[in-house]
């Protein structure tokens, strides 16, 4: 039923936007959203007066006489109203055409609802532009820390509480989530999603209490204690190269402020450099109840210029890009995911790929020309020398974290990471995490992999 629902309004839809305006009366005998009068009818165009009068269907409209001059009754029989679901599927359906972002890749993708196509639906009625509001406000974009101020300022205006209607929220870089006080998200009780662009977590000029940018290099291991270290580097080793990382720099991480909801299903948090664990362990306390988790990283393949990794050696690409240490960053990892009782889905940002790779294909791989482009250029285009050399050893090394961190969270149904040989050298390796009767860990399914011009599927 809910599929042909859908189907009715698809069509609907698509008859209503080949007219100029909307005539379509509807029933309104039980109303969705509660009618305010914040605004009058001359106001707002409402002309809701025209579909609620003679809603009895049929009516005696006249007595009027024939030809002959014999008296009769006319009856006028009311037009078809759509009853209220209907609308609601329509506008829903609206709302979600534009897609759902960046799925498909580490890199994150905006998306926003064009409302444009919903104007002449709003005009109808104020039940008709409450119901609409209610539709653009299921996805809320914020680009300034006074945008949420606005959504509710919006929303009293039309008698309506669009905090409550907003289902995913997305923070744009320029809205500075690490800036946002600890209440921001506090009006949105029934947010389902939401994503983050962190490329703002690093603190150029030091704070008063900086965190070391030093530990940037270190291994997460593991404490003594059994406790990961505050990093999210596979590397075993101690990097050098960070140990010399001194003043001038002064660089340190910044830690978000903000309370996440605990309604949260979903989070995804993109362009990010601090520790992956910064985020679990604010996750585990916070969101019960998720089931998705996406940690995305700024790395050169991303970001043509990034003020942070400008700043350090080429070689500190290994925070991200390894596959020294697996097994330990693996049981890290689980050991803080398996706190999360209904996580399903993860994504980690991180290359489980040999550090030497980068360095090889800029050295050996591209032309003569191209090996001094720093740009997103030299990432983007196809590379089979790549695919051979790294694919099956990278996967190899996922195979291994997968099945150490699936046995451990035992809800997990899918782990993805970020892989070197995908679309662009941004998109996800997804391994499929089969079980038994009983939900223990049975094997690796299958692993999918979105190539720039074909895809690959491999049994395990």
């Amino acid at each position: 039923m809910i599929v042909r629902a859908r189907d009715a309004a698809r069509l609907v839809w698509g008859w209503l936007r080949s007219h100029q305006q909307v005539d379509i009366p509807i029933q309104q005998e039980q109303p969705l959203i509660e009618q305010t009068e914040n605004l009058s009818s001359q106001e707002s165009g409402d002309r809701s007066q025209e579909y609620t009068e003679g809603d009895r269907g049929l009516t005696v409209a006249e007595e009027s006489l024939d030809h002959h001059g014999q008296s009769f009754e006319i009856f006028n029989i009311m037009p078809a109203r759509f009853p209220i679901e209907i609308w609601y599927i329509i506008v829903i359906y609206v709302t979600a055409s534009v897609g759902g972002g960046s799925e498909d890749s580490a890199k994150y993708i905006g998306d926003k609802v064009n409302m444009k196509q919903l104007w002449n639906l709003a005009s109808v009625s104020k039940f008709h532009r409450q119901l609409v509001l209610y539709g653009w406000a299921n996805t809320i974009h914020l680009l300034k820390q006074d945008d949420i101020k606005q959504l509710g300022t919006l929303g009293a205006a039309n008698g309506i509480d669009l905090l409550c209607g907003v289902r995913r929220l997305v923070c744009e870089n320029d809205y500075q989530v690490y800036g946002a006080p600890r209440n921001a998200f506090e009006g949105f009780n029934f947010l389902e999603e939401l994503v983050l662009s962190c490329h703002s977590d690093i603190n150029f000029g030091g704070d008063t209490h900086p965190e070391n940018i030093n530990d940037h290099a270190e291994s997460q291991t593991g404490h003594p204690d059994g406790q990961p270290a505050p990093q999210a580097n596979p590397n075993g080793a101690v990097d050098q190269h960070n140990m010399t990382l001194q003043q001038p720099i002064r660089m340190s991480y910044r830690r978000l402020k903000v309370k996440l909801p605990s309604t949260l299903r979903t989070l995804k948090v993109y362009d990010s450099h601090v520790p992956d664990i910064h985020f679990i362990q604010q996750v585990t306390e916070q969101c019960p109840l998720l089931e998705s988790l996406t940690l995305a990283r700024c790395t050169i393949f991303a970001r043509k210029e990034c003020e942070f990794w400008r700043r350090l050696p080429r070689t500190e690409s290994d925070a991200y890009f390894s596959n020294q240490g697996i097994a330990s960053y693996a049981a890290a990892i689980g050991k803080e995911l398996k706190q999360i009782q209904s996580l399903k889905e993860l994504r980690i940002g991180i290359y489980l790929t040999k550090h030497s790779a980068i360095n090889l294909h800029l050295n050996h791989h591209v032309s003569a020309e191209n090996s001094s482009n720093t740009g997103l250029e030299v990432w983007e285009k196809p590379c089979k020398e790549c695919f051979t050399q790294c694919c099956e050893e990278t996967l190899s090394a996922e195979r291994e974290a997968t099945e150490i961190i699936g046995k451990q969270v035992p809800t997990l149904s899918s782990i993805s990471w970020a892989n070197f040989c995908s679309r662009k050298r941004t998109g996800w390796s997804t391994h499929r995490i089969m079980r038994d009767d009983e939900g223990k860990f049975d094997r690796l399914a299958n692993v999918a992999i979105n190539l720039e011009k074909f895809s690959i599927g491999v049994d395990m």
